[in-house]
């Protein structure tokens, strides 16, 4: 059994991989289903093509007049921001099944052999084993899963999305593990369409606490900020950039920055000035979001026995 891949590319490459600062090796196929129970798989490729900085994923798989279809949208093997946890970053593929297709018993069947065997495919590209929701890292998990185990959000596709159509969670578990039919892997034809070299840019609505949270709460900082006002607090010298604090009005026990935890680049061990450039300093410049307060658009992080500092989630993100 072959099937055709319609490489139609909507994020730029290498898109998660750069924007989470990611690390090679990615163990997992993740198995999604939209949740848009109108949307045709033109619909779902057009929606990511102005949204990918939201979340994203790598293929659509459902039925277009009457036929099987499969779109690669993003390319493998450099993360996603699919399932809303600590897994993005073990993301080789993810596949979504498109709800709004399959507008009847044939067309599921149709599309859903489809969706197992790309599942199969892809695995077998990369190298990872036949495994279906498990604790090893490394196999095919469905969001579902991810979700009940802390390493994703709270959504639960494609489970009963497939058990309307007649598709038990045990059954997809065997069909993933064994293949449907004669299920022989082979490798797929690619098509481009009239779309791959898309230039679409993605919409800017989406909030800066939105984008820490699809990114699994995870923020990497390698720019510089300067020193608005320095003091002594609390037996401990601190920094405040405005921007960083989210105005003028900052509050040293919130958005004081121990300049312990900051490398000055204007005057390297000499003591540190307004004006000075500063940057995280190494193992402080990366991390995960600890706390969220969307009134004041804030992200709370805790740097160790400094406790929590605050910071405006606009200016956070630029870093």
């Amino acid at each position: 059994m072959g099937y055709t891949i319609k490489s139609d590319i909507v994020v730029p490459n290498g898109y998660v991989y750069q924007q989470s600062a990611l690390q090679p090796g990615f163990h997992q196929i993740h198995m999604h289903s939209t949740g848009n129970p109108t949307a045709s798989v033109q619909n779902e490729r057009d929606y990511l093509a102005g949204h990918y900085n939201a979340a994203n994923y790598t293929h659509l798989v459902g039925i277009t007049n009457g036929a099987v279809d499969i779109r690669q949208v993003m390319n493998t093997n450099g993360g996603a921001w699919d399932v809303g946890g600590d897994w993005n970053w073990e993301t080789y593929a993810a596949i979504e099944f498109s709800e709004g297709s399959i507008k009847s018993q044939a067309d599921f069947n149709k599309a859903y052999p489809a969706y197992i065997w790309l599942a199969r495919y892809l695995a077998k590209q990369a190298g990872i084993t036949y495994t279906i929701d498990n604790l090893n890292t490394i196999g095919i998990k469905s969001h579902n899963y991810a979700s009940a185990t802390g390493h994703g959000s709270d959504h639960v596709d494609p489970i009963p999305f497939l058990a309307k159509w007649g598709v038990s969670r045990d059954k997809f578990n065997r069909d993933l593990v064994n293949g449907v039919g004669n299920d022989t892997i082979v490798a797929p034809v690619v098509t481009p369409t009239s779309n791959t070299s898309s230039t679409s840019k993605p919409a800017t609505n989406s909030s800066a606490i939105q984008q820490f949270k699809n990114a699994g709460n995870h923020f990497t900082n390698t720019k510089t900020f300067k020193v608005d006002k320095i003091a002594k607090v609390n037996g401990i010298w601190q920094m405040i950039n405005y921007a960083l604090a989210g105005g003028k009005d900052a509050d040293w026990t919130n958005n004081g920055i121990p300049l312990d935890i900051v490398d000055n680049v204007t005057r390297g061990m000499a003591p540190t000035q307004v004006g000075d450039v500063m940057k995280f300093s190494r193992g402080y410049d990366n991390g995960t979001i600890d706390k969220y307060d969307t009134a004041t658009n804030g992200v709370g992080i805790v740097f160790g026995k400094y406790g929590i500092i605050w910071f405006n989630a606009d200016a956070f993100i630029k870093l």
